[in-house]
């Protein structure tokens, strides 16, 4: 599994790809996406009140199944509140859960259940892929020394992979659109500035 951080970055990034190039930072926006990047991982919640933290972790939580869940619910309160338009925030909000899924099948699992049910409902088979590479975050199994087993020098080095491996990504993303957002601009200026010298030279030649 990645870590929160990962999920986050990967939440940023579509951020970016929704809001699209000429937009600026509208945070509560930004907090929804991070939030529904690390949704996926509140499945730990209730096995950590049963105290097995990873009782219920990579369940049917972590599947296509529940992303559609996720994106129809989040869909319909932005239709239902704020009149948005409800297929596009389906796609948006499924899209952000998916990533969180597809980015934890990158990572080498070394605690059971092994990968995740991808194709739940339709499938109940765990998903584990073979060109999982990264390394996972490591974590204890107790509740009790749940939180201070994320500190650790291997998931240090996990976090500074995937944050090595997402950031420029986000970087490539901001300059391309900084890139496009550019050239929207320079048109219209550049197409005005030749009518405005075309109407000096009509004017010259009188």
């Amino acid at each position: 599994m990645s870590s929160p951080i990962g999920h986050s970055l990967a939440g940023l990034m579509i951020y970016r790809v929704v809001h699209g190039p000429t937009s600026g930072m509208a945070w509560g926006q930004l907090a929804l996406c991070v939030f529904a990047a690390n949704a996926a991982d509140l499945d730990f919640v209730p096995g950590f009140l049963s105290g097995d933290p990873n009782r219920y972790h990579h369940g049917i939580s972590h599947s296509i199944g529940f992303a559609i869940l996720f994106g129809f619910i989040f869909s319909l309160m932005f239709y239902l509140f704020m009149r948005r338009s409800i297929i596009k925030y389906f796609v948006i909000f499924s899209g952000l859960y998916l990533s969180h899924i597809v980015l934890d099948l990158m990572y080498i699992d070394t605690s059971r259940p092994y990968g995740e049910p991808f194709f739940w409902p339709l499938s109940p088979v765990y998903y584990y892929p073979s060109f999982a590479f990264l390394p996972d975050i490591r974590r204890s199994r107790e509740s009790a020394d749940f939180f201070i087993s994320l500190f650790s020098l291997h998931n240090l080095w996990a976090v500074t992979i995937e944050t090595l491996m997402l950031v420029p990504l986000i970087i490539v993303i901001w300059v391309l659109q900084k890139q496009s957002s550019a050239s929207v601009l320079v048109g219209p200026l550049q197409s005005g500035r030749e009518g405005y010298d075309s109407g000096r030279e009509g004017s010259s030649h009188k």
